[in-house]
């Protein structure tokens, strides 16, 4: 437990370790790992989602339990809910968590300790030292330790009787000399560390002799009774290492060996003493004794440890040292590389010679885990060895565990560590004080080096370098198509940028800034200054304003905007054309090569790297570094969705400035100095306010989230309106600047000066993250007016890819819940437009991603709203950029939607391949979420289109058992399922089963629809109603037939108000109504109703809809039509059923809605 650094180390260890579930599983696995554990205790798994930010899930938060705001209350929920779960694990079985040198735990871990512990059968077992012993010790570890029910007991040192017996199994032999066993009791008082220390000086002083038992003398000697102390002996013997034994029994002093015999001949009549122990010589047994002329009664030997460690220390040569110095900067456990780096004048060879006499004085080890072949009987030779295991032997010598026991093997080791604490402790307070900062430096210099995302994610940086607290500003070399060469940057001063570049519409500086254009987690960091050119005019009010205005004067205002604004391109001018697909496709194949966000390792680069930042910068008094790194730490702790230790991170940057201010160094507590030039800057304050609020946001915390939020843009000067008016007149506001920006470019698009476009950038960001906010909460309104302050700030600002294709995308996604296509459609040509003008000039990594988001964003749109052939081109294109980068998240958002559009194409072959990649994105990523949206499109494709992709019966099968699921929380996927499997029983009259999946699907109705995915969802669930109807009309039940029209009723009306939003369901829901028409015997509304459909349809491209509705027609109203349609559908699915998709083999099968009354009874007899 030596990770005091890491925040929630222990406590997220710990019940890793009792739930068994592994780190390097992804969080779906984890998941499934606890739903099998808790799938009894439907408590525990409806509070499951307290665990996310603990343990790094993501299940979704309980509806019941959104409320819960408060941090004290979901504190203690939390508390409460691993109460439960050790209850649980305890139930059949004793629980014992059991921690050593419990001083190092983090702070944040102590809240926990007590209670673990609560449960009966569960008990915590804690080594520690004194806390006054402590630096630095939390309040929560007093309280814990002075809790009443917390027992303490004091350790003592050995027993004198048991220190013979630890002589020996240290040594390694069957007997030690008398006066050496005298020493150990009068001066060690039972400190077995202090009696190790003890004989290895004497070992190293040539003191003492190990030989045979068949040279020894027989007398004054001991030997120690094993039984006294089984512990001791998984202690490593500190004896010399078996090379060096053979040489010294091979090329022994033959002097003393003589000497040994002629004493060993006169001691013969002597009798025997009663301690010495007779051994078979047979075995070859090994004793210590007493070198020649040497008495180590007069061995002088310090008292205390630390004493002890100096002396031992200063016996050393320089270079050792220095070795030993250097190391103890770094810690307990140390990488070669890294000590090599921070040791002055230091060669391979005198690193070698180093750790070869080390590691032979017994003072560091190698910290390498043992491989898995390594036997017991191994394990028994390394108690006399000092052996490494670092992985640099060839795989054959792993397997059959051929050590080179004739050589050195530890002069290569590559991660060593002290043999104790104490050692490394002494060491480290031997240095001083400005020598132990300039080594924090220098080491946290070369940390910095490797503090960057991970190669399979481009290599970039997990947050923008801060310009207040470097003081630098990071601009480009030169662009390489490599990506482990294009994260390369140079550090370059503000001031120092030639003046003849004022002319920002030619800048193509990068910087770096955060952005939430990964999908992955692992947030983007590039900045681009682009290009700027003439945008295309757009319409800057919507036809519909009225639905925004609040009373008539400000819908005036908003009419006289109108007209100032040009006319909207159309949606055929809008779609992006051919050329900057290719171009982005080009740009990806050269830059992506080696990026698979599938082998992401940001995690352990965070874990690792950013915990010895923070220590190396906060030990060297380096304050502004160490706020730096706290809040890159915070940042990347987001990006791994591991929320808790982000916020822990982030507060403590929060308090350092909160300190500066104040006028104090936050490290020391001394008085900052007048010409101090450590300050705080409001970016830097706004920017760790923001990140503390996306932490929260990830959390579910919405309202603490909104507050930090709002703090970061007060900090920035950028008050926001708290009412309903403020909020209108801050639109028109809003708007109208937006309308300068679009006409007058180059007067009002990338002007601010230098040092306000970081101030901007940094107001974008926060509204970015703040939209986002609001549209989870579906505050449309407010949602509306922040993504126009977003993209006018961006564009103000005009530094930056990312923010300003993420601003395009917001007001894409705002238009098209409006119901504004030619405004919309305006936005996403300027947002390809700039995407076209940045990848044509500076190519990262980083940037795709934005790319692909913008390419679903498109995709939703143009799906939404009708144009299915730009929505077919953009879902190829995302699908392209995505498959390059091997990001399985945005896949999941990507795929389904694709596969629709090529359905409603009636493209079906293109469809099933698409689903072909869902299903192995799915299986790759073993997500329930991801597999029932698979089923949903699966089945999709059988109910529309008559053909299957997975086998039907195991789609039902898949449904019914996601029912029967009390872990599964997604309530949209689980409506969409369930109105597909009503649909299929309502179909084929199975009324009992249609009606228990249509109240499946009433069970999880939402109050918001806005997605492509829940309006279908709801256009099937009005089949089944008039399906229903159709039934009771026939059979003549009344109260079926009212509560159908009722029913009937209230879906028209929702979905007429809904369809607006999604023209592209218009064709379908006039089918709909003419078929209720038809159902009311009123053919001439149903005609007029049809014939509409038939030509929205064909103007949208819509041919699955179109070919149904005209075979519905020919059903309905053609009299030379004889036979039911519905038969044929019939026969069909009868087929499926029973595994034989032959019938009708690579044609569309469309359902037959069916007439209130047939005359042949064709239909019946294939469900009789």
């Amino acid at each position: 437990m030596n990770d005091a650094r890491t925040p929630y180390f222990l406590v997220q260890n710990l019940f890793m370790d009792a739930l068994h579930l592994n780190w390097d599983h992804c969080h779906q696995e984890r998941e499934n790992s606890l739903h099998k554990i808790f799938r009894f205790e439907h408590k525990i798994i409806d509070d499951l989602w307290l665990l996310n930010d603990l343990l790094i899930l993501k299940f979704e938060v309980n509806e019941k339990f959104k409320h819960i705001d408060g941090q004290v209350e979901r504190k203690n929920a939390l508390n409460d809910l691993l109460y439960r779960i050790i209850n649980k694990l305890t139930q059949s079985k004793f629980l014992l968590f059991a921690i050593d040198d419990g001083h190092f735990i983090d702070q944040e871990s102590w809240e926990f300790i007590r209670h673990l512990g609560r449960a009966h059968r569960s008990l915590v077992v804690m080594t520690t030292r004194p806390l006054y012993q402590v630096k630095n010790a939390c309040d929560k570890a007093y309280e814990v330790l002075t809790d009443r029910k917390t027992i303490k007991i004091s350790l003592e040192g050995l027993e004198t009787k048991n220190l013979t017996s630890l002589a020996c199994q240290l040594l390694n032999v069957e007997r030690i000399p008398v006066e050496i066993d005298k020493i150990m009791k009068s001066k060690s008082c039972g400190n077995p560390l202090w009696c190790e220390q003890f004989l290895h000086a004497l070992l190293m002083a040539d003191q003492i002799r190990l030989v045979p038992s068949s040279l020894s003398v027989s007398g004054d000697s001991v030997s120690g009774n094993p039984s006294d102390l089984q512990a001791v002996s998984k202690r490593k013997a500190i004896k010399r290492n078996l090379t060096e034994r053979q040489k010294f029994m091979t090329k022994a002093n033959e002097k003393i060996r003589q000497s040994l015999l002629v004493k060993n001949n006169d001691d013969r009549q002597r009798p025997s003493s009663p301690t010495i122990a007779k051994v078979d010589e047979s075995e070859n047994n090994t004793v210590c004794v007493i070198a020649e002329g040497c008495d180590v009664t007069t061995f002088k030997m310090p008292e205390s440890m630390k004493a002890l460690v100096t002396a031992q220390v200063d016996r050393l040569k320089p270079s050792d040292q220095l070795f030993l110095k250097c190391a103890s900067v770094i810690g307990i456990t140390f990488k070669r590389d890294m000590l090599e780096s921070i040791i002055p004048n230091q060669t391979s060879e005198k690193m070698k010679n180093s750790i070869n006499r080390l590691m032979d004085a017994r003072i560091i080890k190698c910290a390498s885990p043992r491989p898995d072949t390594y036997l017991d009987n191994d394990r028994e030779e390394e108690s006399r060895l000092s052996m490494c295991f670092c992985p640099r032997v060839s795989s054959q010598d792993v397997q059959s565990h051929k050590w080179p026991r004739g050589t050195k093997n530890f002069t290569n080791c590559n991660l060593m560590a002290f043999q104790s604490t104490v050692t490394q402790e002494t060491v480290y307070e031997i240095l001083l004080e400005n020598q132990r900062k300039t080594l924090h430096s220098a080491a946290a210099m070369f940390l910095e080096k490797h503090s960057h995302k991970c190669e399979a994610c481009g290599q970039g940086e997990f947050l923008p370098t801060s310009l207040s607290i470097d003081k630098k500003k990071r601009v480009p070399v030169a662009v390489s198509t490599n990506p482990k060469l294009a994260k390369l940057k140079q550090e370059k001063s503000p001031s120092s940028v030639p003046d003849d570049q004022s002319s920002r519409a030619k800048d193509t500086r990068r910087d770096n800034i955060q952005t939430t254009g990964l999908s992955s987690g692992c947030p983007s960091v590039h900045m681009t200054v682009i290009e700027v050119q003439p945008a295309p005019s757009i319409s800057n009010v919507p036809a519909n304003e009225n639905s925004l205005t609040i009373d008539s004067r400000l819908e005036k205002l908003s009419r006289r905007i109108q007209r100032l604004s040009q006319l909207s391109p159309s949606p055929s001018n809008t779609a992006h054309s051919a050329s900057i697909i290719d171009l982005i496709s080009e740009a990806a194949n050269k830059v992506l090569e080696g990026v698979d966000l599938r082998g992401c390792e940001c995690t352990e680069i965070l874990t690792a790297i950013y915990p010895q930042l923070i220590y190396h910068w906060r030990a060297s008094g380096n304050v502004m570094k160490t706020i730096h790194f706290l809040t890159q730490a915070g940042a990347g702790g987001i990006a791994i969705s591991n929320n808790m230790q982000a916020v822990s991170y982030l507060e403590q940057a929060s308090e350092m400035m909160d300190t500066l201010n104040l006028g104090r160094n936050p490290l020391d507590g001394s008085e900052l100095d007048m010409d101090s030039d450590i300050t705080i800057s409001s970016i830097d304050i706004a920017r760790v306010e923001s990140l503390i609020g996306q932490a929260y946001y990830h959390m579910g915390n919405f309202t603490v989230s909104v507050q930090h939020f709002e703090h970061a843009l007060s900090s920035l000067s950028k008050k926001q309106p708290t009412n309903r008016l403020q909020i209108q007149l801050a639109i028109l506001s809003q708007r109208l600047t937006q309308f300068f920006h679009v006409h007058f470019p180059a007067r009002f698009t990338g002007t601010a000066s230098k040092e306000m476009a970081v101030v901007k950038l940094e107001q974008a960001r926060v509204l970015s993250h703040l939209y986002r906010e609001y549209r989870s909460m579906h505050n449309d309104r407010m949602a509306l007016y922040l993504a126009l302050q977003h993209l006018n700030t961006a564009e103000t600002s005009n530094t930056d890819f990312h923010e300003l294709i993420n601003a395009y995308s917001e007001m894409i996604e705002c238009c098209r819940l409006a119901n504004w296509p030619k405004l919309a459609y305006a936005y996403e040509m300027r947002a390809f437009q700039r995407c076209k003008t940045t990848l044509s000039v500076n190519l990262h990594p980083d940037d795709f991603p934005t790319v692909a988001q913008l390419y679903v964003t498109s995709l939703h749109l143009h799906l939404c709203h009708g144009n299915i052939s730009g929505a077919v081109d953009s879902g190829y294109a995302a699908e392209e950029i995505i498959a390059k980068l091997h990001d399985n998240e945005l896949a999941l958002k990507a795929l389904p939607l694709t596969a629709q559009a090529l359905l409603l194409q009636n493209n079906v072959s293109q469809c099933m391949e698409i689903l072909e990649q869902f299903e192995f994105i799915v299986d790759e990523t073993d997500d329930v979420v991801a597999r029932t949206w698979y089923n949903c499109c699966c089945l999709d494709v059988f109910l529309h289109g008559g053909h299957y992709m997975e086998s039907f019966p195991n789609c039902i099968d898949f449904g019914v058992s996601l029912q029967s699921d009390p872990t599964y929380s997604d309530k949209a996927s689980m409506f969409y399922i369930a109105s597909c499997l009503a649909l299929w029983y309502h179909r084929r009259r199975d009324w009992g089963s249609g009606e228990e999946w249509l109240g499946h699907a009433n069970n999880n109705l939402s109050t918001k629809y806005d997605s492509f995915m829940s309006v279908q969802a709801l256009l099937n669930l009005l089949e089944c109603q008039l399906l229903l109807l159709w039934f009771g009309l026939r059979k003549t039940i009344h109260s079926l037939i009212e509560r159908c029209n009722n029913a009937i009723k209230k879906s028209f009306k929702m979905l007429k108000t809904t369809c607006k939003q999604y023209p592209i369901f218009q064709p379908r829901l006039l089918h709909m109504q003419a078929y209720h028409q038809i159902m009311l015997d009123n053919t001439t509304k149903a005609y007029k109703c049809l014939r509409k459909s038939l030509q929205e349809s064909n103007a949208m491209g819509n041919r699955l809809d179109e070919n149904w509705t005209a075979f519905n027609e020919q059903i309905w109203l053609d009299a030379n039509h004889s036979s039911p349609g519905d038969s044929y559908w019939a026969v069909y699915v009868q087929g499926l059923l029973h595994d034989k998709p032959s019938v009708l083999k690579g044609d569309l099968m469309y359902f037959g809605l069916p007439l209130p009354a047939w005359k042949d009874g064709i239909y019946d007899k294939y469900f009789e």
